[in-house]
């Protein structure tokens, strides 16, 4: 059994124990005020107070019993020695997985929760997708030193944080998704009566944006979606127009809604964001592979300059080659009509896009065991912009609508037993049994 002292120490190392927020919390004018941790050590610890806001041992506890867990090391011990390679939580209000995931600084032997009560709470950073911790010191009229004392205290003294800015069940996040779409404006300009080619490529587009690929020559139709008011007549090279000011997804969702026939009536349709650099030569090519491989989910390799999410998708060692992987992201996904029938109700799941693709493979079992959602190496394409979700552009028009697409990641995630990232599949004999294509019921 460890030491209860150096359990103690390495808390009070990590910045784990928050002497100034257990005093506010639990103390008092106690005794006790002037050795917090002791009393934590011989005291608190047993009655399940906690050392910090973001470290519940009841709730911790919980979650290692589910993961087959039995404890005979204090718990805050076993969190610092091992929390840090485990998927648990410490509590509702720290999100251990998803804090490491979107602050990188935090990758490469950081532990999450000590990475956060060091530098992430300094800097205002939410500690998990359904707390808005900018948003929640304002209304309580802290900072980043007072806020600390004031979270714990609320949480002795209600069970939990309350107020502006959190959203445990994901009911304030849900009610703005659903304004979104009620406010969508929304106006085809173009249509094409029938299918001129066999492919589609959809662009969501500024108006005053060059497209390379939209020449007499290439191989697919094209849609554009513009989320600004082209005022005059759509590009001449497009097959479809449409206005919508949203998002793709809330485009696409728009479209297997109002004309369900549009879609599906192509073999395959891409899904391009407006800063992806691909040319028609490359989108030709791209089709070709995707049908001679009988892919239901594929997309280009980025090139290694490419901003990205996900490096397994800009990783160079597949270029030239089609490479098996158990999903693709959203910023160019391509669909088969298959794919399209069965996967249609996740476009309904979210705004921002966040999450969405994580769906498509994760949902989809025998796609990604059939070898049949791939990259297609043989095809690079550039992303332009970095992303930049502080002041961009789009997570500037998110934010006007109140919508968080971290917030919207962690909710689909926890509605379907979702992963986070995408891996390379096994590279397995192909099944003479075509894969299931049935269209798949929205969860509920």
């Amino acid at each position: 059994m460890s030491n209860p002292t150096d359990a103690i120490r390495r808390a009070h190392s990590a910045c784990l124990f928050q002497p100034e927020a257990y005093r506010a919390a639990y103390l008092g004018s106690s005794v006790w005020y002037r050795r917090p941790f002791i009393h934590y050590l011989t005291i608190g610890a047993r009655r399940g107070q906690r050392p910090n806001p973001f470290f519940d041992p009841a709730y911790y506890r919980a979650q290692l019993a589910a993961a087959g867990v039995r404890l005979r090391s204090p718990l805050l011990n076993f969190y610092l020695r091992h929390g840090a390679d485990r998927l648990e939580s410490p509590s509702e209000e720290f999100n251990h997985s998803w804090y490491a995931a979107v602050n990188h600084d935090c990758l490469g032997g950081n532990h999450p929760l000590e990475h956060y009560l060091t530098r992430g709470l300094a800097e205002g950073r939410d500690p998990a997708p359904h707390i808005d911790l900018q948003r929640w010191m304002a209304s309580h009229g802290a900072t980043s030193a007072t806020a600390p004392a004031l979270m714990l205290r609320q949480i002795a003294a209600t069970g939990r944080l309350e107020g502006e800015g959190v959203d445990y069940g994901f009911v304030s996040l849900e009610a703005r998704q659903t304004a979104f779409r009620d406010n969508i404006d929304w106006r085809p300009l173009r249509r094409a009566a029938a299918p001129q080619r066999p492919n589609l490529v959809f662009v969501q587009t500024a108006p005053d944006a060059a497209h390379r690929f939209a020449t007499p020559e290439r191989s697919f139709d094209l849609m554009l979606n513009y989320y600004e008011d082209p005022g005059a007549e759509p590009h001449a090279a497009c097959e479809y127009a449409i206005f919508q000011r949203g998002s793709k997804v809330t485009a696409i969702e728009a479209i297997l809604r109002r004309d369900p026939t549009l879609l599906r009536s192509y073999e395959r349709v891409i899904f391009l964001d407006d800063d992806i650099d691909l040319g028609a030569g490359d989108l030709d090519r791209f089709f070709d592979v995707m049908q001679s491989h009988d892919l239901v989910l594929a997309q280009p390799l980025l090139t290694p300059d490419s901003d990205c999410s996900w490096p397994i998708f800009r990783d160079v060692a597949h270029a030239g080659r089609v490479v098996p992987v158990d999903g693709v992201e959203v910023m160019m996904p391509a669909f088969s009509r298959a794919a399209l029938d069965r996967l249609a109700w996740t476009f309904s799941e979210g705004i921002s896009g966040f999450g969405i693709d994580l769906l498509w493979g994760q949902t989809w079992p025998e796609a990604q065991q059939a070898g049949r959602i791939a990259i297609i190496g043989e095809v690079s394409a550039r992303h332009l912009r970095p992303r930049d979700q502080e002041t961009g552009l789009f997570y500037r028009f998110m934010a006007r609508h109140g919508i968080d697409p971290k917030r919207e990641l962690l909710r689909i995630m926890q509605r379907n037993g979702l992963k986070l990232g995408f891996a390379r599949m096994p590279v397995l004999p192909r099944s003479p049994t075509p894969v299931t294509c049935i269209a798949a019921a929205s969860p509920s």
